[in-house]
């Protein structure tokens, strides 16, 4: 039954997960080009990585990363209540992000 349901789901939906998706996936593009262009002129210049350099870049992508996932996570939950509760594409998102909100208390 709950599988049934999830296919149903998925089936009403699944153009705005790609979406969702396909944009996540730029947001952490932008993120990261900056600071990936950034390291690689500083290691043209001092030909060696520095220790403390490589630690704040694999710390940086990792925050991003973890940021942009939470964020996709909290559009999929939406989406779910937003399908699940039948709303449509008239009613309100205030509406929505309140309902999420009000659970959580």
């Amino acid at each position: 039954m709950a599988l049934k349901e999830s296919t149903r789901l998925l089936g009403k939906t699944w153009g705005e997960r790609i979406t969702a998706s396909v944009g996540f996936a730029l947001l952490l593009m932008l993120a990261l080009i900056p600071v990936a262009v950034a390291f690689g002129v500083a290691l043209a210049v001092i030909r060696t990585p520095p220790k403390g350099g490589v630690i704040l870049l694999g710390a940086y992508v990792s925050i991003v990363f973890v940021i942009l996932r939470g964020l996709n996570a909290a559009f999929t939950t939406a989406l779910y209540m937003y399908v699940k509760a039948g709303l449509s594409r008239a009613d309100s998102a205030d509406s929505l992000v309140q309902e999420i909100l009000g659970r959580w208390h």
